[in-house]
């Protein structure tokens, strides 16, 4: 009877187009139909990630991050000195402003924390104080 069950199944085989081959790709059919109906239940604007593969975008025709890259790194590289110079010129403006701003903003940021620990500090009382720290309360 086992005899039997096997050439049946052979048959189905058979029927189906062949052996091991369309097994997988059932299994693998199989997969994408569960991956299919677990993307649906998330919504149609997000995809969840199948494999630990990182999808790639499909390309819009235009030049690629890569090539793009490559040009302008060629033509930094043409560049005669005077005109490089011109550009260096602007880059050491630039940085010396940015440092400038950067100062400016961190000097208002502890400003402002000290502020907001003098304020702190009022709002609680001295009781309090030494309740939670005891007497080296009054060094903060």
């Amino acid at each position: 009877k086992a005899d039997e069950d096997d050439e049946e199944e052979k048959d189905e085989e058979a029927a189906e187009g062949g052996g091991d081959e369309n097994k997988e790709k059932k299994v693998k059919q199989e997969e994408g139909e569960e991956t299919a109906a677990a993307e649906g239940e998330e919504g149609e604007g997000e995809k969840k990630k199948v494999s630990g593969k990182k999808r790639k975008r499909v390309p819009h025709g235009k030049i690629g991050f890569e090539s793009l890259a490559k040009i302008v790194g060629q033509r930094w590289k043409e560049l005669p000195p005077e005109e490089l110079e011109k550009y260096k010129k602007r880059a050491e403006e630039d940085m010396k402003r940015y440092r400038k701003e950067m100062e400016a903003y961190v000097q208002k940021q502890r400003e402002g924390l000290e502020q907001s620990r003098e304020h702190l500090e009022k709002l609680v009382d001295e009781e309090t104080k030494k309740r939670y720290f005891g007497d080296a309360s009054s060094g903060v």
